[in-house]
């Protein structure tokens, strides 16, 4: 039980350095926290990072790694992940030549 404890709480380190470490969300909620609530706009998004990893970090604790093992879903992952990578760059590349016609159409 000491084990699965200290896995997690690596794990949690880990995620929540994740959160504050600076990057790409951080100059995001810089640019938007003005117009929202301020500095509780970092807060909220370091809040909601920590309860998407708690519960995936806990599952994989509790056995969701032996899942993760079997051949087919380690693929089935990886193709998902691909899709949506390539969805997502089509997306931006859509984006960037809108905002070259019309600059003002780029809302963040």
């Amino acid at each position: 039980m000491l084990a699965e404890a200290s896995q997690f709480a690596a794990g949690f380190i880990v995620a929540l350095s994740g959160t504050l470490i600076p990057g790409p969300l951080l100059i995001y909620i810089l640019a938007k926290a003005p117009a929202f609530r301020g500095v509780w706009t970092g807060i909220c998004a370091s809040v909601g990072h920590i309860l998407v990893e708690i519960p995936i970090i806990s599952l994989i604790v509790l056995g969701l790694h032996l899942v993760l093992q079997n051949p087919f879903i380690v693929l089935f992952f990886g193709c998902l992940g691909g899709v949506l990578l390539a969805f997502l760059g089509v997306k931006g590349l859509l984006l960037k030549a809108d905002a070259d016609v019309n600059p003002n159409s780029l809302h963040i």
